[in-house]
């Protein structure tokens, strides 16, 4: 008899940890099954065992685009047939990525070994989430394997690209503001000293524009790195606070309450929600586990908790779309969908095409901030130029006319 120990999702929806004692892997997979249990990660126990993960744990770069691409390939391959382990075999050997290489080498060697993909996929749960886990293990269940690890390929796919368009919105406000930064910089600290030693020949009186300028470089080249030890604490402290629990829930309370950046925040989860949970109910999740799935995508802690009441209320056996518009989240179209859903038997197949939609709207509301932003960035940085340049002209003005 073996230890094995195992990560699961009861009925209910709880997540449960523990240990069971059996002949096999296979036994102790079918005896908590039995037990009604949803498995999440089962493996043997090992005296002294020595974590294979620690070291990828440390010096993981594996981004989001190499899982997109391993999901891809790895669905194309056990689409056409070939075995798992011949599968994973090959794609060991496609990456460049050595660490994602190794990651996929273990899981290819727990398989050849006899264990379950998705016990295999679940030892490296620090890097693949716990969505690509359940749908495997959905897979394995119902024999749909390559179907599932397809639909997967794509949920990633589609992920992967509103990442990169958001992404795409950050670059060009950046980009100006670095330039403008630098800029001033240049400003404040080569061409106003050579200004200010012509103007003191002259005796003149300088503008008050020109004098407060001139005040401010002053005080930035004096005190420069008490400001920049300054600013770096404040920052870092900032930082800190926002990573703790407390922190960033209040960050995330706040975000939802800041116009127009609230309404794209909410079409990103909406999106994210309902691609996620239809995904999973077509692969044959039931709804609880699939709850319990979706909690963590959506990266925002008061969105989170509301999830939580969600999964209370179905838990007690209340509908999914009361449970939803309890939480006072979601737009109406999608409760609305939601109980079309549920009264025709295909909530996974109706959540997919809210979340097609909610897709076209959040590309819309994208490409309509990316070109509102360069025209506004290049007004404000314009503003603030003709303010520097204002304050060095008119002294020269004063100067001509003085001579």
């Amino acid at each position: 008899m073996e230890l094995f120990n195992y990560r699961v999702i009861s009925a209910t929806g709880a997540k449960k940890r523990g240990s069971i004692e059996a002949k096999d892997e296979t036994v102790a997979a079918k005896r908590l099954k039995q037990e009604g249990y949803y498995i999440i990660d089962l493996e043997a126990e090992q005296k002294n065992k020595v974590n294979k993960n620690i070291l990828a744990r440390l010096f993981t770069t594996i981004t989001y685009q190499d899982l997109t691409a391993f999901m891809r390939q790895f669905a194309t391959m056990i689409d056409s047939g070939l075995p798992l382990a011949s599968s994973l075999a090959l794609l060991t050997e496609q990456f460049t990525n050595s660490n994602l290489g190794a990651i996929i080498n273990q899981i290819r060697e727990d398989v050849e070994q006899g264990k379950m993909l998705s016990t295999a996929v679940g030892r490296h749960s620090n890097i693949f989430p716990d969505l690509a886990i359940n749908m495997i293990a959905a897979g394995e269940e119902g024999d749909c394997l390559a179907a599932v690890v397809t639909d997967l390929a794509t949920y990633f796919e589609k992920q992967l690209q509103l990442r990169k368009k958001l992404r795409a919105i950050l670059a060009y406000p950046l980009f100006i503001l670095a330039v403008a930064c630098g800029l001033l910089v240049f400003i404040f600290y080569v061409v106003l000293p050579l200004f200010t030693e012509v103007f003191a020949t002259y005796n003149l009186e300088l503008p008050l524009i020109t004098r407060s300028l001139l005040q401010i470089t002053e005080i930035l080249t004096e005190y420069w790195l008490v400001i920049l030890l300054g600013l770096s604490t404040l920052v870092s402290s900032t930082v800190i606070y926002f990573k703790s629990k407390q922190g960033r829930f209040l960050l995330d309370r706040l975000l939802l309450k800041v116009p127009l950046i609230n309404k794209l925040i909410l079409k990103i989860m909406v999106t994210r929600i309902t691609r996620t949970l239809g995904t999973l109910l077509l692969n044959g999740v039931s709804l609880l586990p699939a709850l319990v799935s979706i909690e963590k995508i959506v990266n925002n802690k008061v969105v989170e908790r509301k999830l939580k009441r969600v999964q209370q209320t179905v838990k007690e056996g209340g509908s999914l779309r009361n449970a939803l518009e309890s939480i006072g989240l979601l737009p109406e179209m999608v409760l609305q969908m939601v109980s079309v859903g549920e009264e025709t038997g295909q909530l996974g197949g109706v959540l997919l095409k809210v979340a097609d939609y909610y897709e076209q709207e959040l590309e819309t509301d994208l490409e309509l901030i990316t070109s509102l932003a360069e025209p506004v960035l290049i007004l404000i940085l314009s503003v603030i130029v003709a303010g520097v340049i204002t304050s060095i002209l008119l002294p020269i003005f004063n100067l001509i006319n003085y001579l």
